[in-house]
């Protein structure tokens, strides 16, 4: 009979730190990050708030930028550029990108959400 107490006892302690610990896992949750028209997607960097940027090649082998934020991708691509990679965003949501232009060099650049904004000394016509 005594070994019966104890053995309940034991199970009635491993089952109260059993669920406690349980309780406390983290859960985590997948989500694919596939924008539309990529074949090809990398995913780089998330900050604070929670948007994830990245880049993508489309079918046609052009680079573009994308912004995750909401459930929902904004394509990025800077005007005239050939191509645009993301690179990183900060908590204050400005992103910064490389963009391919026709000469293929590569330049920095800015974009707050809403517009872009060229960096000091950026010659667009270079």
């Amino acid at each position: 009979m005594k070994l019966r107490k104890i053995d309940l006892v034991v199970f009635a302690v491993t089952l109260a730190f059993g669920s406690a610990s349980a309780a406390a896992q983290t859960t985590f949750t997948f989500t694919q990050l596939d924008p539309p028209g990529s074949i090809s997607t990398e995913a780089d960097l998330i900050n604070s708030q929670g948007q994830i940027i990245g880049f993508f090649f489309d079918a046609a082998g052009r680079q573009h930028g994308w912004l995750f934020q909401n459930g929902a991708f904004t394509q990025i691509d800077f005007p005239g550029a050939s191509g645009t990679r993301t690179v990183n965003i900060n908590n204050s949501s400005v992103i910064t990108a490389v963009l391919g232009r026709r000469d293929y060099i590569a330049d920095l650049l800015a974009r707050e959400i809403g517009g872009f904004v060229e960096p000091p000394g950026y010659d667009k016509h270079k």
